[in-house]
């Protein structure tokens, strides 16, 4: 789960109240089936609590808090002025190096603990449980007729049958890893504007996948 887009507001502790059970079995993937939590961008202390009680997130020693400060502001970065003005020309010849020149020379010169962690080994750990987590719940009786767990299920089986051959052909060479990820996020984000009740699922578990 990409905790970034999990706002520690009141409306997330009052989801984790009234499913404690399936947090503590889907922690990763339990958000999926929440609410819109992006809508209430107010700082909830109970809930902070909460999450670092529940083990969703950890009081951060002053170093760790520094270098979640530094990948937030560097992640702030790439997606308010990289990634749009590369998103306009990523059909134009050059864009793709100059988007890769942007990142190395941001992440190089002013964040280079941002630009460490824009692949680390943890974050593709937790992306892959967050997966196994969504592919488990879809198949419980009290979600998997639910008219969202269909939606689920589609980007289910376009991680199977889209990105993940997509990933092997990234690792012969065909493309590469940036342009696997940047044409699944761009997926992600059409398929949030098509069907925004899937946004929860997006944000938790399907976005980061590539």
């Amino acid at each position: 789960m990409n905790l970034a887009r999990i706002p520690i507001n009141q409306e997330a502790g009052d989801f984790m109240q009234s499913n404690a059970d399936t947090i503590n079995r889907y922690p990763l993937a339990a958000w999926a089936y929440g609410p819109d939590l992006s809508k209430d961008p107010t700082f909830s202390e109970p809930t902070n609590m909460a999450m670092m009680a529940s083990g969703i997130r950890e009081r951060l020693t002053p170093d760790d808090f520094y270098k979640s400060f530094l990948v937030a502001t560097g992640n702030a970065y790439y997606y308010g002025h990289i990634k749009p003005y590369y998103e306009l020309y990523k059909e134009s010849s050059g864009a793709y190096a100059w988007k890769q020149q942007k990142m190395d020379s941001y992440g190089g010169t002013f964040n280079k603990v941002w630009h460490d962690n824009y692949k680390s080994q943890a974050a593709v750990s937790t992306k892959d449980q967050a997966y196994t987590q969504i592919k488990e719940m879809v198949q419980l009786p009290q979600y998997k007729n639910l008219p969202v767990t269909a939606l689920y299920k589609e980007l289910i089986r376009q991680v199977e049958q889209d990105l993940k051959p997509a990933i092997i052909e990234a690792k012969n060479g065909s493309y590469t890893f940036q342009e696997v990820k940047d044409a699944w996020e761009q997926r992600m984000d059409d398929f949030r504007k098509k069907h925004p009740e899937a946004g929860p699922g997006i944000d938790a578990v399907f976005y980061n996948q590539g």
